[in-house]
């Protein structure tokens, strides 16, 4: 006969963190169920073999308890023996009793059985409480649907990457390339700078800020440094390095910062800021563009360049920062207080 695991010991199931006690089981043939109710909310299952494992921690009494009823010798008396113990996790199929008499059995598990959803029904003991059971369990009992879906942490990492524009993300990788790559040249026996200390990555950023230079060997502008920063604190404060710090802020970098501060002054007084803002479209500009063609209702390439300045010009996105996203319902027509 094979062994099965006692009724009332706590197991495991597959796919679950919660502890489970044994309250009955069945053989139909050729596998054993089992009824389990969570220790933690009362609800109840029926399991295969192969879905059960129990936990091989059990208290003194408990151990007692089980060697007195199957041996008839406790632990006190276990010194007389000199074979091998038996296992004490597991008992033969015909000492194992279920305090759960026949009728109940058929009802419990025929609605453990018809049923996907878990039943919730109070802890089964010996006495009148075992034989109600049967009319306490029902197959139309339901877990209600949860009001909120559930969040991972991956999940909750991809929302926070996608709080940037593919722009950002370029800048954000040159940044990064920029510094590993002077990190390299540098001498350092390692570029993962992500998680150095705050005290020795406010030293190593005073150095690349005042190294750093085009590779034509020309002085980064205000806004080319300015973005640098920025790149590299984005990188460090979003997944997947996600650190709680900010190189642009902190007290613990204000050192760097100085020394980026002092660059953009340096280049200030020496006439070296090469920030150029561009000249504004006037309507002269405009009137050429269509002129040339490239502006026209004729064919739907050159309406594609008018539609795209329209956009770009009348709703002031920053960039071209979310214009592959734009469609038909992304614009809403409507008359204003005068009637325009």
């Amino acid at each position: 006969m094979a062994d099965i695991i006692r009724i009332g010991a706590i197991c495991k199931l597959r796919g679950s963190k919660e502890d489970w006690r044994v309250i009955d089981y069945r053989y139909d043939g050729s596998v054993y169920k089992y009824v389990v109710q969570s220790l933690y909310s009362g609800i109840t299952k029926c399991v295969f073999t192969f879905e059960i494992f129990e936990k091989y921690t059990s208290t003194y009494k408990e151990l007692n308890d089980f060697l007195t009823q199957v041996t008839g010798i406790g632990l006190e008396d276990m010194s007389c023996l000199d074979d091998e113990m038996p296992d004490p996790d597991y008992v033969k199929v015909e000492t194992g009793k279920s305090n759960i008499d026949n009728a109940t059995r058929e009802v419990l598990y025929e609605t453990l059985t018809t049923t996907s959803s878990l039943v919730d029904v109070p802890e089964l003991v010996p006495g009148p409480l075992a034989d109600t059971m049967a009319s306490e369990i029902t197959s139309e009992t339901e877990v209600p649907k949860k009001r909120f879906k559930a969040a991972t942490e991956t999940s909750v990492n991809i929302l926070r990457a996608q709080n940037t524009e593919k722009t950002t993300d370029r800048q954000t990788k040159w940044a990064v390339k920029l510094l590993k790559d002077w990190m390299k040249e540098t001498g350092y026996k390692s570029t993962e700078f992500e998680w150095l200390e705050v005290s020795v990555l406010d030293k190593i950023l005073q150095n690349f800020y005042a190294s750093v230079q085009t590779k034509k060997g020309d002085d980064y502008s205000k806004a080319g440094l300015i973005g640098l920063r920025a790149g590299i604190n984005r990188y460090l404060t979003t997944p997947p390095v996600s650190r709680q710090i900010n190189i642009m802020k902190d007290r613990d970098f204000m050192f760097s910062n100085q020394v980026l501060s002092g660059l953009v002054k340096g280049l200030k007084r020496e006439g070296k800021d090469l920030s150029k803002h561009k000249e504004p479209i006037t309507e002269d500009d405009v009137n050429k563009l269509f002129e040339s063609g490239l502006f026209s209702e004729d064919n739907p390439r050159t309406l594609q360049n008018k539609v795209l300045y329209d956009i770009l010009s009348q709703f002031g996105l920053r960039g071209q920062e979310g214009l592959h996203d734009l469609r038909k319902d992304s614009f809403v027509v409507k008359m204003d207080s005068k009637g325009r």
